[in-house]
């Protein structure tokens, strides 16, 4: 029989612990940081302090990551640790049951509600029998005494819409602003006027002889100043949108992406490529040429 096996038969449990924690040059210290306990708890273990220790599950823990660590059985350790302690099994709070008479007591409630409800209901129907308004008959008068009836000192009738549809005169318009011997025709026409086109995506701003057309693929800011460095265009372009801006030459333009989208400068494409940097930024001037001295 090895020495080992000798120890485990003839120590405790926290005497087994301790053995095996020398030999591996582990100090309470070390096995403290690597189970992340307190050193006051490796020493009750080590010392079979049972009852500074917590009761039931929390031991048994500790004991296996004890275990773990100093590569030993955790069943044996758990063995052990019960052969030298009296474990008393963990008392479970009792339940209390509700009597079966507190539900039977929840009945006169019940019933009580019940007759709250109804006194309250049967006035509702008594008022609304008397207050009630009778039918109307086909001249439009009450059935009855319709004063009484209703609750009313005097009598109400009702007006029925007709059953045709309404009548509309035709237009006459027409006929004052025209000629003697003319006759007006179709006046019952109604003339449909086409609607307005509107794109959304066009976008036209400025005065001036000078313009910018600018088509977008892609979102990009754009700042442009005319000739007398007056703000013509400082937004967010999206992608889709056409941009007509007039104003006075020469323009100075910053195209946040060049690549967004083309540039014609009275009519005339500007090709923004020699302007661009590095990172796709592009500044230039439109009409410089067209500038006096």
């Amino acid at each position: 029989m090895s020495d080992k096996q000798n120890i485990e038969i003839r120590c405790s449990v926290g005497t087994y612990l301790r053995h095996l924690r020398e030999e591996k040059g582990l100090s309470i210290a070390d096995v403290s940081a690597r189970l992340y306990l307190q050193a006051s708890v490796i020493e009750a273990l080590e010392q079979d302090d049972h009852d500074s220790l917590p009761k039931g599950t929390y031991v048994h823990g500790y004991l296996q990551n004890y275990a773990k660590l100093l590569d030993t059985s955790a069943e044996l350790v758990l063995a052990m640790y019960k052969e030298n302690t009296t474990e008393q099994p963990e008392q479970l709070p009792e339940v209390q049951h509700e009597p079966k008479t507190a539900q039977a007591n929840k009945w006169p409630y019940v019933i009580l509600y019940l007759a709250i409800f109804i006194s309250i209901l049967l006035p509702f129907t008594w008022w609304r029998s008397q207050y009630a308004l009778e039918p109307v008959a086909a001249d439009g008068k009450f059935g009855g005494n319709a004063a009484a009836s209703s609750g009313l000192s005097y009598l109400i009738k009702i007006v029925e819409h007709p059953d045709v549809p309404f009548y509309r005169a035709p237009n006459t318009e027409l006929t004052t602003t025209q000629s003697p011997g003319m006759q007006a025709a179709n006046t019952d026409k109604e003339f449909e006027i086409a609607p307005s086109t509107y794109d959304k995506n066009m976008v036209t701003t400025g005065v001036g002889p000078d313009s910018i057309r600018i088509v977008l693929t892609e979102d990009c800011w754009i700042e442009i100043f005319d000739a007398d460095n007056e703000k013509v265009f400082y937004d967010l372009a999206r992608s889709g949108q056409i941009l007509v801006l007039k104003g006075t030459a020469p323009f100075s333009v910053l195209l946040g992406n060049a690549a967004a989208g083309t540039v014609e400068f009275n009519t005339i494409p500007f090709d923004t490529t020699p302007h661009r940097s590095r990172i796709g930024i592009a500044r230039f001037v439109l009409g410089e040429d067209q500038t006096g001295p």
